[in-house]
This record gives structure tokens, sequence and C-alpha cells, in this order.
């Protein structure tokens, strides 16, 4: 009798874990708010991704970029950003920055930098928060000319759609998480685990732009302004 007791001692706790991974796996694919690691989706932007000073022009209190030289498209799309040589880290406050376009196409993405640093191993490295006109929003992480896709595009009603209107994204660093807000709501965390370089949260910020693929240059003009908070 005792041994059969003891069975089934040993069978109830065996079921009590498979049930308590089960519920923990479950509880796992159900956060959408925190990050995946960059073991995502990867681009290659090589000859389509470059820092650039001179396109991105202070205008009363804004930086405004205008692009339609042709020199700045390609089939796979290209990337311009800027870095703030005199940013605060995320590390020592908040970084905040209110975007809005008025041409280009919808689903490009447009935003901000943060972290970024020159890493001995990888070379230029950086995170970016970009929205589009659609209301959607990702994250990534670009280190050198691989881009690492973070937080596919997704959409949300606190990002608001459309040309000539603005959205704030502020990025927020506490500890080993960066906490990312879009018009006051927060809609992703990002682990610094899960960041591939160091000194991301002492590094600097800046702006990013994406001419899509579908930009008729120089036909049309790109044009997205940026507010330092």
């Amino acid at each position: 009798m005792s041994r059969n007791i003891h069975f089934i001692l040993i069978a109830l706790f065996v079921l009590f874990i498979s049930v308590f991974v089960s519920c923990v796996q479950l509880d796992n694919n159900t956060d959408t708010n925190t990050d995946s690691s960059s073991s995502g989706e990867e681009t290659d932007v090589s000859g389509g991704s470059e820092e650039i000073d001179n396109l991105f022009e202070e205008d009363g209190g804004s930086v405004i970029i205008n692009v339609n030289n042709e020199s700045y498209w390609s089939s796979k799309g290209y990337t311009l950003w800027k870095v703030l040589d005199d940013s605060m880290p995320v590390s020592d406050g908040d970084y905040s920055v209110t975007v809005s376009k008025s041409s280009g196409t919808e689903e490009a993405g447009y935003g901000i930098v943060f972290g970024q640093t020159e890493n001995a191993f990888y070379g230029n490295c950086l995170l970016v928060v970009l929205v589009n006109t659609e209301g959607e929003f990702t994250v990534g992480e670009l280190l050198n000319t691989t881009y690492y896709t973070l937080k596919s595009w997704t959409a949300n009603a606190c990002i608001k759609s459309g040309y000539n209107v603005n959205n704030t994204i502020k990025v927020s660093y506490e500890k080993n998480h960066y906490d990312i807000y879009i018009n006051d709501e927060k809609l992703y965390t990002l682990y610094s685990n899960y960041v591939n370089y160091s000194g991301a949260a002492s590094g600097k910020n800046g702006f990013i732009l994406v001419i899509s693929p579908k930009d008729d240059l120089p036909n049309d003009t790109v044009s997205v302004a940026y507010r330092v908070n």
C-alpha cells in the first residue's frame, strides 16, 4: 500500500510540474509589450544606410529634413540618420522628440535614434524607434550594416495617423531596461540583455528617416520635422 501511495505522489508531482510549465509558456507567448531577442528578422542595409548631418537643418526650434535627391534612393530602401553630439544619454534622463511627416510614402518610418556608440566588435551601433503615417511603430537595433527588428510594425490607437500630425516618442532608461512611450502611452519595454552591444545607455541620441522604394525621387520630396522636448 505504501509503495502505491509513493507512486501516486510522484505522478501528481510530475503532473503539477507539466501544468506549471505550460502556464508559464502561455504567459510568455501572450506578452506583447516586452522584447524578443535580436535573433528576429535581420536586414542587410549596407549601401542603404548613412549618417548625414547636412540634410537635417534647424528651423525655429525644430530640425527639418527634406530629401529629393535620388542618390538617397535604392530598391531596398535607404535610411538617413543624425546624432546630436550634445545629447544627454538616456541613463541621465528621458529622451523625448516630437515628430511630424508632411510628405513621403505612408508606411515608411521616421523617428529617433538612441544609444548610438562605436563598438570594438560591431563598429557603429544604435537603437531606433520609428513611427509611420499609418499609426504604427517599430523598434530595432542597427549593428554596423545589419538591422535587427526587435519589435515588428504594430498599430496602436495612441499613435496619430496621417500627415502633418505630431507624435511624441520618448525613451526612458531605468536600471536594466528601456521603456518606450508614444504620446505618453508606454508601448514597449526593451531589456538591456537583448541589446547586443555595451554602452547603449550612455550613447548619443538623434533622428532617423527611411526613404521607401515607393518614394519617387527626385519627383517627390520626403519631409519630416523633429523637435527635442
